[in-house]
């Protein structure tokens, strides 16, 4: 009798699927509750501290691509909505170039400049109990001896005038916006200002042609000396 046939095995037999994992237990009624006074805030990273001590911080908003104020445009725009001047001294420019030589009448009435370095006065710095300095056209008192200081820009430089003795305008020449000085009784053109440059406690540099002005000898009485800026 032959023995009873064994069935072949089969190398890709399946395995029975694991039995499936047991379901998560069922959350907790209520939270854990924490100490009184601590946060949840930056837990684990020790922020929890750091987030406390900012709590009462209050954080300055501030403004993207603030500039400081240009005081020399803020002088610009006051000059702007100012009424306009008419010079107290009235001459016809025949009268002015009869009285003036042609480089002062260039100057004072053309509103030229002189060359840098070139004016009597750039370097000259008198005492100031020796004098004071006009308008070279009509005699007015403009700056006192003390009031000029060595600015190194190649032409006169004051910090102040006597009160009331100078004006300002606009000068728009070059494309560019500029604050003219003129004598306040004849209009003659005596330079420009600049403001913000810390010379003095003025803040001022009235920039002047030495041709547009003249030192006398003497101080003039009861003139008050103050800088040209007008008030806020």
């Amino acid at each position: 009798m032959e023995p009873a046939a064994v069935p072949p095995q089969h190398s890709c037999r399946m395995t029975p699927p694991p039995p499936p994992p047991p379901p998560p237990p069922p959350p907790s009624a209520t939270a854990p509750s924490l100490p009184k006074g601590a946060s949840t805030s930056g837990q684990g990273s020790g922020g929890g501290s750091m987030g406390n001590a900012l709590s009462g911080v209050k954080l300055k908003k501030t403004v993207p691509n603030e500039r400081p104020v240009d005081p020399t445009e803020k002088l610009i725009a006051a000059i702007e909505k100012q009424p306009e001047h008419f010079p107290k001294l009235q001459k016809t420019e025949e009268e002015w170039k009869a009285l003036l030589t042609a480089e002062e009448y260039a100057i004072l009435r053309g509103k030229g400049t002189e060359a840098a370095g070139s004016g009597e006065y750039d370097r000259y710095f008198p005492a100031p109990s020796e004098g004071h300095f006009v308008c070279r056209a009509c005699k007015q008192p403009l700056y006192s001896a003390a009031a000029k200081f060595d600015s190194g820009c190649g032409w006169p430089a004051f910090d102040k005038c006597y009160k009331d003795s100078i004006r300002m305008a606009v000068d728009q020449a070059y494309g560019i916006k500029r604050i003219e000085i003129t004598c306040g009784n004849c209009g003659g053109h005596l330079g420009h200002v600049f403001l913000g440059e810390k010379h003095s406690d003025t803040d001022e540099r009235h920039c002047v042609n030495a041709m547009s002005i003249k030192f006398v000898k003497g101080i003039p009485e009861g003139m008050e000396e103050q800088p040209l800026s007008l008030p806020a």
